[in-house]
């Protein structure tokens, strides 16, 4: 995330790590990367340094609808990237076990934090790929694949449900009145209103992707295509309709928003 952390004191995450990694911190410097979780580089006073993984237990719906649910299925991701690591795929970056071997660690009910080690590179741009980036990607995929085997006991299953559904159906119909969680709600209430039923449509496109691939009719790569963009908005509907603050995540979110009925042209093909 590129917003500051606010949820848990600094001193409260070197404590755990002290306690549950044994990693004894001499400093934390926030790092305002990636998406979806909190990062904070962090160096021991041996030298060793880490990178440090806060996340939200309220931030996942694609995990779970309570807190539990969540913890458990990061729980089960974190532990899945161990297990293929161990089983000899150094190209998975796993977290390290804790003092009993666990992979992530409770702060509180609503946080958790993992520690990895901390790797030098460099991030690819987002977008399309050369011939050789994607050829090398291909490897590694059927690395992972083959190594399935070995995780078949740990890795979550995914079902063909839209992960947070039912935020989307909710706000649809909470369309005609005010949503007081924060500085945005309204921005983003207005904008599912001008697109709602371009949002309609497109969830009963992937409802019918859905049948097609039970069926055997469709790729799957079609399907969670579509439902990684539903399971986005559902996450930034939650997010809006309950208190929230501005920073630079919550404003490129509700943008998302605003412009929803985007998702549609992508799909105009199935749809029109």
């Amino acid at each position: 995330m590129r917003g500051l952390f606010e949820g848990v004191e600094e001193s409260t995450i070197a404590g755990a790590l002290c306690e549950s990694w044994g990693f004894d911190v001499q400093s934390l410097e926030y790092a305002a990367v990636g998406a979806g979780s909190y990062h904070w580089l962090a160096e021991a006073a041996d030298g060793t340094r880490g990178f440090v993984t806060v996340d939200d237990l309220d931030g996942k719906l694609w995990l779970g609808d309570t807190r539990e649910a969540v913890f458990e299925g990061l729980e089960r991701a974190l532990d899945t990237a161990r297990a293929l690591h161990d089983h000899g795929l150094p190209f998975v970056a796993a977290p390290l076990p804790t003092a009993d071997g666990s992979t992530l660690r409770r702060l509180g009910p609503r946080h958790t934090v993992a520690l990895f080690p901390a790797v030098d590179g460099e991030a690819s741009e987002w977008g399309e790929h050369g011939d050789a980036g994607r050829a090398a990607v291909f490897e590694l995929l059927a690395e992972l694949h083959a190594a399935t085997p070995a995780v078949a006991a740990t890795a979550a299953t995914i079902g063909l449900e839209i992960a947070g559904r039912r935020h989307v159906e909710q706000a649809l119909r909470e369309l005609d009145r005010s949503w007081a969680g924060g500085p945005f709600s309204e921005a983003a209430r207005e904008g599912l209103a001008r697109h709602a039923a371009r949002i309609v449509e497109l969830l009963g496109l992937a409802d019918r992707f859905a049948a097609d691939v039970a069926g055997r009719g469709a790729p799957w790569v079609r399907y969670f295509r579509l439902t990684w963009d539903l399971k986005d908005l559902a996450e930034y509907l939650n997010l809006f309709r309950s208190p929230h603050r501005v920073d630079e995540d919550t404003a490129r979110e509700v943008e998302f928003v605003r412009n929803c009925g985007s998702i549609r042209d992508q799909w105009a093909a199935f749809l029109d």
